[in-house]
């Protein structure tokens, strides 16, 4: 293993390496903006407001932009940056700037890999004109009909509260502040950026345990119909009293945690 350790460890104290890093952040900065906007179109009932307000959906918008095939395949290239970063985060257990990784930090960088490539992969298709996706439901119910498949779906749903409650605790804590170089931000940008981190934060919380919780719905009650991305998690939200309301607070967190993170392409420790 140390000969694969050895290279990608050279290879992640590079300028190219430390430019995938910033330009994937960047990148997921972007989708979260758009999403949000979507959300906040969704809980207004605004034109556009028909596009899913997930990461397809994003990608559809950015390429109805002027020069918008340009922008999908840069924001395919910041996705794919992303991703290569989380992977060698994962097989090599260190970065120069973040330190050590423990086996939970790891296992948590393959799947943010894996999550990224396959974000990386609907913006090329999207590029190319070939972006049919397969609804959650249907791979629900895929899993649902092999052996062990309900067991399988809610330890999904439980992964995904997991998070949430992660997520939460990072919003609440404003631990993720040590994940950046805050001691090189101007007094003006560090105190905006800590809450922008919380409200973004504290959004990405709500999505993650609203998809798990219908998750583990689904695998209790062995129906596929009640498995939901994040759009139809909005959705259902929406028809829910005061459901405007709540949809338009997670679009607004959701474009703040997308400014957080552009931001934070320029002071993440890489």
């Amino acid at each position: 293993m140390a000969n694969v350790d050895e290279p990608l460890e050279d290879f992640s104290r590079t300028t190219a390496f430390e430019g995938l890093a910033r330009a994937g952040y960047a990148a997921r900065g972007l989708i979260y903006i758009l999403m949000g906007i979507l959300a906040l179109r969704l809980s207004n009932g605004l034109q556009g407001s028909e596009k899913s307000p997930n990461q397809q959906g994003a990608i559809h918008e950015l390429l109805q932009q002027p020069f918008g095939r340009f922008l999908v395949i840069a924001l395919a290239v910041g996705l794919a940056g992303y991703a290569i970063w989380r992977f060698t985060q994962a097989i090599v257990g260190r970065t120069p700037e973040q330190g050590r990784y423990d086996a939970k930090d790891r296992v948590a960088a393959v799947a943010s890999g894996v999550t990224y490539s396959l974000f990386c992969w609907l913006a090329i298709g999207a590029f190319l004109g070939r972006d049919r996706k397969t609804p959650p439901r249907r791979i629900t119910a895929d899993l649902l009909s092999w052996p062990g498949g309900p067991f399988l779906v809610g330890l999904a749903g439980a992964a995904f509260v997991g998070v949430g409650a992660y997520q939460a605790k990072l919003a609440l804590s404003g631990d993720f502040e040590q994940y950046s170089k805050t001691h090189e931000m101007p007094r003006s940008i560090e105190r905006p950026f800590f809450w922008l981190g919380r409200i973004g934060h504290a959004a990405r919380a709500v999505i993650f345990a609203l998809v798990g919780v219908f998750l583990v719905r689904t695998a209790f009650l062995r129906d596929a119909g009640e498995t939901v991305g994040i759009d139809d998690a909005l959705m259902r939200v929406l028809h829910h009293t005061w459901g405007g309301i709540t949809v338009g607070l997670i679009g607004i967190g959701m474009v703040l945690f997308g400014v957080y993170s552009v931001m934070d392409a320029r002071y993440r420790k890489v």
